[in-house]
């Protein structure tokens, strides 16, 4: 049977631009291959340590998720998925795993950086 309406591709170039010790805040792009018209995008993050996966909503007009409530000195995993009115929802991106810090806040850093001391690995699924 022919699919009419495939889902979206999965959002690409996720980047930490924010990180504190109780939040992180997550960007990405939109995916190569909406497949129709995005509706949201759902962001899912986890402890590294746990589980269980908690689950924020983006309306499809942002790209970017400020995830709140977080432990200082701990790896979370975040991957994003994008959900358009024809299909449910997509594959999720490439996951990134990355610390929140002990204490205090860190201002904007550059990606460079981030990317070399931040995010501490890739997962491919």
């Amino acid at each position: 049977m022919f699919d009419f309406f495939p889902e979206p591709s999965a959002p690409v170039n996720l980047s930490i631009t924010h990180i504190t010790d109780t939040h992180i805040t997550l960007e990405w792009s939109p995916p190569a291959e909406p497949n129709g018209v995005l509706q949201q995008y759902i962001v899912g993050y986890r402890r590294s340590a746990e589980q269980q996966e908690k689950h924020a909503i983006v309306e499809a007009s942002e790209t970017n998720c400020v995830v709140t409530d977080l432990k200082g000195h701990q790896n979370y995993t975040l991957r994003v998925q994008a959900c358009t009115s024809y299909r449910p929802c997509g594959l999720f991106s490439r996951s990134v795993v990355v610390e929140t810090l002990v204490g205090g806040e860190m201002d904007e850093l550059k990606n460079k950086k981030l990317d070399r001391y931040l995010i501490t690995s890739f997962l491919i699924q």
